[in-house]
């Protein structure tokens, strides 16, 4: 009887193994890794795309500018010609990469949830024993650069015959002044109906959008011509610890340059990390559950001499913390979910 009761403890323990069977989950470090029957999952870190928009403008006087103010009473007038460049905006976007620092090879039980991992495109950690995580949407951006390119030629064919063959500038620039004053008389009078225009409203349509043209050109001989191309470069910056640095630098001349290049004014990023001191840290025998991300917020600053250009706050995986989940969770039926883009844990919900 003794020896039936210990036969049956013996294969009690047997069948019960598998189910307290520990999943080994150890750091991949430097070592090789070796295909087989293993799982290799990434903690993921956070990369800052910093989205620059500068504008290139190009400005160039007019051949009448002397006389815009005596015949035309202008004074917004370019006197000098110009090749300047200004930074328009700064847009930072939080991305998430995988961490190859933090790889990690799972050797799951038979009975472990570990089997049921899902790993995003980069081998980012996702969720265990449940669907992946779905993202909010966000709009997509093009980083594609658009230029118009508009000649800074001026158009004296709309010049009257007089004005061409005047034998001064200022006699030129005297004729080009009254017929810009005649151009308004005339808009003025098609519109109010003074002046007999016995024609369709599409008509009137295009001969006013004709007299604009006209009157525009006319009017760069006096203030100048001016055309603008805007310029977007997208640049990373991989926060890996509290920094205070020379990210780029700006030129007015040359615009975005090196950091190096020293034509240029610099630019600076700052990182501060919000600072905790919550001990958690695991104990040796805790070290083989999954580990997952507990990100730290971040104060990020760019800035140069004369004040910030921009000052967001982000979560940054690789600032924070690495923590473990218990073996305990792995062998019963949940659901765990991880942040995809910080490697924070989300949720763990029992499966029913």
């Amino acid at each position: 009887m003794i020896k039936k009761q210990i036969l049956l403890a013996i294969l009690s323990l047997c069948f019960l193994a598998p189910i307290n069977a520990k999943t080994n989950i150890t750091p991949v470090g430097k070592k090789r890794i070796k295909n087989g029957q293993s799982i290799f999952y990434a903690l993921p870190k956070n990369e800052l795309a910093i989205k620059i928009t500068t504008i290139h403008t190009w400005e160039k006087k007019g051949p009448f500018y002397r006389y815009a103010g005596r015949f035309l009473a202008e004074e917004n007038i370019i006197t000098e010609d110009n090749d300047i460049w200004s930074i328009n905006s700064i847009e930072i976007k939080n991305i998430a990469t995988a961490d190859t620092a933090q790889i990690f090879q799972i050797k799951p039980s038979k009975k472990s949830i570990a089997n049921l991992i899902t790993l995003n495109n980069n081998g980012v950690i996702c969720s265990i024993n449940a669907p992946k995580h779905k993202k909010t949407p966000t709009d997509a951006t093009s980083d594609i650069k658009e230029f118009k390119e508009t000649a800074l030629i001026f158009d004296k064919s709309v010049l009257g015959e007089e004005a061409l063959i005047a034998n001064s500038t200022a006699k030129m620039a005297e004729l080009a002044a009254k017929q810009i004053y005649r151009i308004r008389e005339n808009r003025i009078s098609l519109l109010t109906g003074d002046l007999d225009f016995p024609a369709d409203s599409e008509s009137l349509k295009i001969l006013l959008n004709e007299m604009d043209k006209t009157e525009q050109k006319l009017l760069e001989l006096f203030v100048g011509k001016q055309v603008k191309d805007t310029c977007i470069e997208t640049l990373y910056f991989t926060p890996d610890a509290d920094t205070d640095e020379v990210f780029i630098r700006f030129s007015k001349d040359l615009g975005l340059v090196s950091k190096d290049d020293l034509s240029g004014e610099p630019i600076y990023i700052k990182v501060v990390a919000e600072k905790r001191n919550l001990n958690l840290h695991p104990k040796k025998r805790e070290k083989s559950g999954i580990h997952y991300r507990y990100p730290a917020m971040a104060d990020i600053t760019i800035y140069n001499t004369k004040g910030n250009l921009l000052h967001q706050r982000y979560a940054i995986a690789q600032l924070g913390d690495i923590l473990i989940l218990p073996q305990k969770l792995l062998q019963k039926n949940n659901h765990i979910l991880f942040d995809e883009n910080n490697g924070q844990l989300l949720q763990i919900r029992e499966k029913k």
